[in-house]
């Protein structure tokens, strides 16, 4: 997150050249609005955010009666997949006909299977996998912007995820479009699982929720943004 990022080494090196030279530059552009109100709250106040656009476009939505959870992206200890599958053991205990599909690349040594847990390898078609897919479950340590939330939205597809801080929030509506669940908080990770994949009319709710939320991060919403900051009205 922003506030672990500034205090680091690396951020150390050259912040004293941004607080100089903050002023010089026409706008700081930060990827979220969270990110822009943390590095107000560090000094740096001379700045605006852009999120990046959604790159896919889908008119097929998910039915979300496929029985498919999915993880996308990649296999790494940030994105802690051995906690995805681990979590999963767990809720498929009384939820057997359910599915866990990994697609991405990377090695992450800790991961336990089963015969509901697929190893798929990378994809090249996002919107095939996400089409075919209910749940988009996320347990990264931290994110900056996953797009890949914005790909599941724009295929009618909820997200659970753990709370990965300053951009959490303005990429899943907790209760809206998916849940987000207190980091680490395995328990209650799996109760929303559960909820999920039990309640049709909560996913189908939340997939069209998604659906709609999505279209705040449509191209042509977000250069109407850069043409007002280009304007001088941001």
């Amino acid at each position: 997150g922003c506030e672990e990022y500034i205090k680091n080494k690396e951020y150390k090196k050259f912040k004293k050249i941004l607080y100089k030279y903050q002023h010089r530059v026409y706008k700081l552009i930060w990827l979220t609005e969270g990110f822009m109100q943390c590095g107000c709250e560090y000094g740096l106040t001379n700045g605006t955010y852009m999120y990046n656009p959604v790159r896919v476009k889908s008119k097929k939505k998910s039915d979300l009666n496929n029985k498919n959870i999915s993880f996308i992206g990649r296999i790494c200890p940030v994105k802690r997949v051995h906690l995805l599958t681990k979590m999963f053991l767990e809720f498929s205990r009384e939820n057997d006909d359910w599915k866990l599909l990994i697609y991405g690349s990377g090695e992450d040594k800790d991961i336990v299977m089963n015969e509901n847990i697929h190893l798929c390898g990378s994809t090249s078609d996002v919107k095939k996998v996400l089409t075919n897919t209910d749940i988009l479950a996320l347990t990264s340590a931290h994110e900056g912007f996953p797009m890949v939330v914005l790909e599941a939205y724009e295929c009618g597809v909820p997200v659970i995820t753990f709370n990965f801080k300053v951009s959490c929030s303005e990429v899943v509506k907790n209760g809206e479009t998916g849940f987000i669940v207190d980091m680490d908080n395995e328990e209650e990770y799996i109760e929303k699982l559960n909820m999920l994949c039990n309640d049709n009319e909560l996913r189908k709710e939340m997939g069209k929720n998604a659906s709609e939320y999505v279209k705040k991060f449509y191209p042509e919403v977000v250069s109407k943004r850069w043409y007002k900051l280009f304007k001088g009205e941001l």
